[in-house]
């Protein structure tokens, strides 16, 4: 029969091939069942047990990492870079000591030259000085030329001061893997610290060399390094977990977002009275909150001979008011007025303020150059004294540079100056208050002073009458036994 218009071709009948398999070759699945075939080699190593030192290494690796180390400790981590170290070890193998063998063997030949009437010529060698003592001596006669120390020296307090004393006495010092390392050069399983005093006359190019290499990645880093922390790195699971936070803080800030744009999108018919309305609450709402502002903090310190403070000021054109009272001195018999030095330098080292023997003192200036300016204090006096310092920094934004409606540009423009004359307020009281504490301890002082001044005025005039009444009974016990004879 014909097939019926509009139906479906009949689907082909795909024939399934046979595999045609090799009888030679007959297919023998393994059993790994008890009695059966060994089961392939698996990836133990998370199941090791290690020794306990091998776990305390391992320990001490992650809390040096997840801990934060300080500059100090974590100058030991930069050691020196691959080739440097190969030619600097090829040049420490040319000088090394002697071992036992070659010992005995000199000081045999030395005995037989000795027994048979010859001279013996004993030239000092040229080798690598080893020992912690010994260094540090070479390194305070700067008689030493180059110091190797090790990286990995336990505990690290041996070693934790010999760059700073290499750097005080201008020695190219240099540090790298590892104690075992260094040991070998001179014979011994481990050693902290070698050093060179000199070196012949055919090394001496590629010895500079070296030194110039190893001054440039240490000595001349040495401020660099001394104020970098490491450590603070956690582990992966921690790393995963803040990144996770930090996303759904981002999705949440975005979903407020858009929220609010939706609202606005809601409600177009929001007028200029509403929003008026809104910023005369807010401006209510800033004077209700004037008595509960905190006053401003400053700093009170015990000054020596110098003390100096930094301030970072983000802005160019910023006003930063600068106010400081001396409150007392270290002791009470004595009160200086003298006062202390003040010197002000901006980013570039420029000075932009300089009080000189003043007890109080207060100004402002404007900023020329945003950064970090330096306030450093001086006192002449041998006392100690106890000084109160504030800093403010009055920015002021003018909001006519990002405000999108022109109709509040005064609005904002009169809350950020009352906002700025707010803190001058608090500024100018916490000045005060510092006149008055230092006024307060004068007053006791003086008090104080006049208290004892009194007792020992009293003191001397009791004295005084015990003295002449002493004098007035012997004179006139003397008068009475003439006038009997």
């Amino acid at each position: 029969m014909a097939p019926k218009r509009g139906g479906r071709a009949p689907v082909p009948v795909k024939k399934k091939t046979e595999k045609v398999s090799n009888p030679l070759f007959e297919k023998r699945p393994k059993q790994f069942g008890i009695g059966g075939a060994l089961p392939p080699k698996k990836d133990l190593h998370r199941f090791v047990k290690w020794p306990k030192i091998v776990r305390i290494q391992r320990q001490r690796r992650i809390l040096k990492q997840r801990l934060k180390v300080p500059p100090a400790l974590n100058q030991f981590t930069r050691t020196l870079d691959k080739n440097l170290a190969t030619n600097l070890f090829k040049m420490l193998l040319k000088y090394r000591p002697e071992d036992k063998a070659a010992k005995k063997e000199r000081l045999l030949k030395r005995a037989q030259a000795e027994a048979e009437g010859k001279t013996v010529e004993a030239k000092k060698p040229i080798v690598v000085k080893y020992g912690l003592n010994h260094v540090t001596y070479l390194i305070e006669q700067s008689k030493a030329q180059l110091v190797v120390i090790a990286h990995d020296v336990d505990p690290i307090e041996l070693v934790v001061w010999l760059p700073a004393l290499c750097r005080k006495m201008e020695v190219p010092y240099c540090i790298v893997k590892g104690k075992a390392r260094l040991g070998s050069i001179v014979h011994k399983k481990t050693a902290s610290v070698l050093c060179l005093t000199t070196v012949k006359n055919e090394d001496k190019l590629e010895f500079s060399k070296i030194l110039e290499a190893i001054k440039a990645n240490f000595n001349d880093k040495f401020d660099e390094v001394r104020k970098k922390w490491g450590g603070g790195v956690m582990g992966s699971k921690s790393q995963a977990k803040t990144k996770a936070r930090e996303k759904l803080i981002a999705k949440e800030a975005a979903q407020r977002i858009n929220s609010g744009k939706e609202t606005d999108r809601e409600d177009p018919s929001r007028t200029m009275e509403e929003r008026s309305l809104r910023l005369g609450y807010l401006l209510l709402l800033v004077l209700w909150m004037l008595p509960f502002l905190r006053p401003t903090v400053a700093i009170r310190f015990v000054i020596d001979r110098e003390e100096c403070f930094s301030h970072n000021v983000d802005y160019e054109g910023d006003t930063v008011h600068v106010s400081f009272v001396v409150i007392k001195a270290e002791t009470p018999w004595h009160y200086t007025e003298d006062g202390v030095d003040l010197v002000v330098k901006d980013p570039s080292g420029n000075q932009i303020h300089d009080s000189r023997d003043k007890t109080s003192d207060k100004f402002e200036f404007i900023v020329h150059k945003r950064g970090v300016h330096r306030f450093c204090f001086t006192n002449k006096s041998p006392y100690h004294e106890t000084v109160d310092f504030d800093v403010l920094v009055g920015h002021f934004s003018y909001f006519d540079q990002h405000a999108k409606d022109e109709h509040f540009g005064a609005l904002f423009e009169q809350i950020a100056k009352l906002d700025e004359a707010l803190y001058n307020i608090q500024f100018e009281q916490h000045w005060l208050e510092a006149q008055t504490d230092r006024q307060a301890i004068l007053n006791e002082n003086m008090g104080r002073r006049a208290v004892h001044k009194a007792l020992f005025e009293s003191a001397a005039l009791i004295a005084a009458s015990v003295v002449q009444i002493y004098l007035l009974r012997r004179l006139f016990e003397r008068k009475l036994g003439t006038s009997r004879v």
